[in-house]
């Protein structure tokens, strides 16, 4: 069996003395579509947030990529390893514009890596091509996290993590957002880890799961897995 893309091993971390994550175990392979679901607070968020070295302190653990341990590594390498994340708060600069907005992700390419064309870009998100010139703080919430994802792929990444990338957004964006991210994994061969309580919308884009519960991962499989034991729904993810 080849390596894992991604490799996560026994991970604490946290936000000052406070540890949110208490010995996170995953493995992600290439090419792999996969769901990390938990309730509000669970630790979903800070998972993504210590793979990029973005906020969250790591207590102890590893983590690596293709073999490479990115533990010494500031977030703006981690980047141009190959990591991007796609915030929760999507992050859209709200005076420059859509076309200014995606083409920042182009910093973040690997070296000896060609990023995708502004060509490309438009024909992977054909809703954003009539905003091209329009200032980010002149776009709804649904065409926001669209210019989001395109500034995520643009430098053609090889592991996109999004952070709750629906929320909040009406069904047909939601609709929408799947068919795009779909069609990146099976498309352009994008390996993606996503984070969300939209049960339809991580089943769409996703191919297994991983359940987090208080900083802890409590169950992992293909979503038939999870259909055949209801208790995991009404236990780990229940209002």
């Amino acid at each position: 069996m080849a390596d894992p893309l991604l490799r996560i091993d026994a991970l604490h971390a946290g936000y000052g003395d406070a540890v949110v994550l208490h010995g996170i175990d995953l493995a992600i392979a290439d090419g792999a579509a996969v769901a990390l679901l938990g309730r509000n607070g669970a630790g979903k968020s800070t998972v993504l947030k210590t793979i990029l070295n973005a906020g969250p302190k790591l207590v102890a653990g590893r983590i690596s990529l293709d073999g490479r341990d990115l533990r010494a590594l500031g977030a703006d390498a981690r980047a141009r390893a190959g990591l991007m994340l796609v915030p929760e708060d999507r992050r859209v600069f709200p005076h420059i514009t859509v076309a200014e907005n995606i083409a920042l992700g182009v910093h973040a390419a690997r070296p000896g890596v060609k990023p995708m064309t502004m060509d490309e870009i438009w024909d992977l998100f054909p809703a954003l091509v009539p905003f091209a010139e329009r200032a980010g703080y002149a776009l709804s919430g649904g065409q926001q996290q669209m210019v989001a994802v395109a500034r995520g792929v643009i430098a053609r990444p090889r592991l996109l993590l999004l952070d709750e990338p629906v929320e909040g957004l009406a069904p047909v964006i939601v609709d929408q957002m799947a068919a795009e991210i779909r069609r990146l994994h099976r498309d352009h061969g994008l390996t993606v880890l996503v984070t969300e309580q939209n049960l339809s919308f991580a089943r769409a884009v996703t191919d297994t799961l991983h359940l987090i519960d208080s900083g802890e991962l409590v169950h992992s499989g293909d979503w038939a897995g999870f259909d055949a034991d209801p208790t995991l729904k009404t236990r780990y993810l229940a209002v």
